[in-house]
């Protein structure tokens, strides 16, 4: 383990985030932190099953699910790509990073923290104005002072209301499917680009296959946004759809790409 994962996994201990591999282990997790009234009458394994149901009813639940043993992993491996590529040379001159679609804060709120010395600014977007409110309370927990919370979808105007930003990374909340035309998909990440200055980076992840993208770069090259190309961000041989692993994707905005 590297001292970056290190640093991650600690920041998610801190944060109420721990690798949990059984379903009876969340469970435990959400009657100690809720109360047992959360899940009564509810099983270990139907408390699994119905995450999406129970996350709609109380927001809190969104974290204690991070602790899944594959959520939790692939958040640790997601804040590692995202660090790495601040870390690179190209990152030198990044002054503002978007994170679209922000759940509770846990990826930009690690950011921020990691690099709070060099005076950048993070701005993390979600429709749930439940999530936002948890978002602020890791903040105001963290004594973080250069991140702002807002609730907005990407496809609100709110979101375009605000500077544009050198990197904007949307991490699930795109919601591209592989039955979709591709003009449209390339019109969804055109949308969503319009926050990011020309010259800088937008990332879309994780996707489970290395060319989601590549199929459809002569049209984002239509809108001058060039595709820079996948990382892989975690292996996985289960279920069957992302056998291979996932991948976070790279695009440059270009001086005609809003």
């Amino acid at each position: 383990m590297d001292i970056v994962e290190e640093e991650i996994r600690e920041f998610l201990k801190r944060n109420g985030i721990e690798c949990l591999a059984k379903s009876e282990e969340l469970w435990e997790k959400a009657k100690e932190r809720l109360g047992e009234k959360a899940v009564e009458g509810i099983g270990p394994e139907e408390f699994i099953s119905k995450r999406y149901f129970l996350v709609n009813q109380n927001l809190k639940f969104y974290d204690i699910f991070e602790c899944r043993y594959d959520r939790y992993e692939l958040n640790v491996s997601l804040l590692k790509d995202l660090v790495g590529f601040m870390d690179s040379p190209e990152c030198e001159f990044l002054v503002s990073v978007i994170d679209s679609g922000c759940g509770t804060g846990n990826h930009i709120c690690f950011l921020a923290k990691k690099y709070g010395d060099r005076k950048h600014e993070f701005w993390g977007y979600d429709r749930e104005n439940g999530m936002i409110t948890i978002a602020n309370e890791k903040k105001e927990r963290m004594d973080l002072n250069n991140v702002k919370f807002y609730v907005s979808g990407h496809d609100e105007p709110m979101f375009y209301e605000k500077e544009f930003a050198d990197l904007l990374y949307n991490m699930g909340a795109l919601y591209l499917r592989r039955e979709m035309k591709p003009e449209d998909i390339a019109e969804r990440i055109r949308n969503i680009f319009l926050r990011v200055k020309p010259g800088g980076t937008g990332i879309l992840g994780p996707i489970e296959s290395p060319h989601f993208y590549k199929n459809i770069s002569d049209i984002l090259e239509d809108y001058g946004i060039g595709y820079e190309g996948a990382r892989k961000v975690q292996e996985m041989n289960e279920p069957w759809y992302v056998r291979g692993g996932l991948y976070n994707h790279y695009f440059r905005i270009g001086e005609d790409g809003r």
